[in-house]
C-alpha cells in the first residue's frame, strides 16, 4: 500500500507578489499631503522630416532644432478653511501647452480654469 504526503508549497513569486502588494498598500495609505513638482528638460529632433512628419504632427517639433520642455504642478490644501488649490502648466515651451487651475470646496463649490492650444501640422 502506498501513501503519498503532500504538502503546501508556495513558489518564490507568490511570496513576492503579496509581500509587494503589502508593502504598497501601506505606502498609499502615508500619502496624504499633497504634492508639488516641477520637471525641466530638453529634447532635440533630427533626421529626415519625412521620418517623423506622423510623429510631429500635433507637438510641433518640425524642424530639427532643440526644444525645450517645461511641465509644473503645484497642489496647496488648508485644511482650516477647507479650500484645495491646484494650478498644472504641460509642454508649456511647446505649441500644445496646457495650464489647469482649480480651486475647490468639497462638497460645497468649484471653479476650474483651462487654457489649452493644439496645433495640426499636414505630414
Amino acid at each position: 500500500m502506498k501513501t503519498s504526503e503532500q504538502r503546501l508549497r508556495f513558489s518564490h513569486t507568490a511570496i513576492a507578489l503579496a509581500v509587494l502588494g503589502t508593502i504598497g498598500y501601506a505606502q498609499a495609505q502615508e500619502a496624504a499631503a499633497p504634492q508639488s513638482w516641477v520637471s525641466i528638460g530638453g529634447t532635440y529632433v533630427n533626421g529626415d522630416p519625412a521620418d517623423h512628419a506622423r510623429w510631429s504632427v500635433y507637438n510641433g517639433m518640425r524642424e530639427d532644432s532643440g526644444y525645450g520642455i517645461l511641465d509644473f504642478l503645484y497642489r496647496n490644501r488648508d485644511p482650516a478653511a477647507g479650500l484645495w488649490t491646484s494650478i498644472e502648466g504641460r509642454n508649456l515651451f511647446l505649441d500644445n501647452r496646457e495650464v489647469n487651475f482649480t480651486a475647490r470646496k468639497p462638497g460645497d463649490w468649484k471653479i476650474v480654469a483651462d487654457y489649452g492650444e493644439i496645433i495640426r501640422s499636414s505630414p
